[in-house]
């Protein structure tokens, strides 16, 4: 489901964004109930995604199934959460009961790419 949605966006108006510029970055996406991990590799001007753990990510998302599949959902301002806008709120409240975990949250700039990559609205 990661890799379509990625494409998808890719081959929209995100192909011609700067989410893919820069430095290559490490992104593990882990849905802990199901025991998937889900790396996603970006710069250089493309993006790689491999299913398996890489123990020294950049980034770490780590969450359950379900929360994992209403992150493409939330609504986002400048790249982040909308806390106007109720799916906004929600994740916002998941990362703060501690059901999504980001790890490496001081890399403001490359969560943003991802959840512009992940991103359906």
């Amino acid at each position: 489901m990661i890799a379509s949605l990625i494409e998808s966006n890719l081959s929209g108006d995100l192909a011609q964004s700067n989410v893919l510029k820069g430095k290559t970055k490490r992104v593990l996406i882990t849905a802990h109930d199901l025991g998937v991990h889900v790396l996603i590799t970006i710069g250089g001007g493309c993006a790689k995604i491999e299913e398996r753990f890489e123990p020294r990510p950049h980034l770490w998302i780590y969450t359950d199934s379900g929360t994992l599949m209403e992150l493409p959902a939330t609504r986002l301002a400048a790249g982040l959460p909308d806390v106007r806008h109720p799916s906004g709120r929600t994740a916002l409240k998941a990362i703060g009961s501690g059901k999504l975990k980001v790890r490496g949250v001081l890399r403001v700039g490359l969560l943003s790419k991802i959840q512009r990559l992940l991103n359906v609205l």
